[in-house]
Order: structure tokens, then sequence, then C-alpha cells
């Protein structure tokens, strides 16, 4: 079963959520050469998982091999 979507940036081997700001600017230049609108949306998740069961979490994140700092 395939769990996160190639376009998932965190908790991956070699992929960053660093690379967002890249890729978004790739898209803005690639829209505004061929003269066509973009529109894109921000969502600020500060609080949207206040109610997490964080142990349980880390629990689940631990079992899909996720590893390091975060988790410890």
């Amino acid at each position: 079963k395939k769990l996160l979507l190639d376009t998932q940036n965190g908790f991956r081997p070699t992929y960053r959520t660093i690379n967002n700001p890249l890729i978004l600017k790739t898209l803005i230049d690639k829209a505004k050469a061929m003269g066509k609108p973009l529109y894109f949306a921000y969502m600020d998740w500060t609080n949207a998982f206040i109610t997490t069961n964080r142990p349980m979490l880390w629990i689940k994140l631990a079992s899909m091999g996720v590893k390091g700092s975060m988790i410890d």
C-alpha cells in the first residue's frame, strides 16, 4: 500500500521540504513564460491538529520507517 504521494517532500529519503519553494518558483516562472495565470492556495495548519494524539502519531511514524531526532 502506497502511503505517501510522489509529491510528498517530507518523511521521504532524499526529499526535503526545502524543495517546495523551488518547485513553486519553477511553476511561477513557467506560467509567466507561457503567459498563463497560475493559482495556488496557502494553508496555515498551525492549529489544525490541536487534538492529535501525538504519542500515537510518533508510534505510527516509527512503524512506517520514519527515524531520527523528530521521533526520538
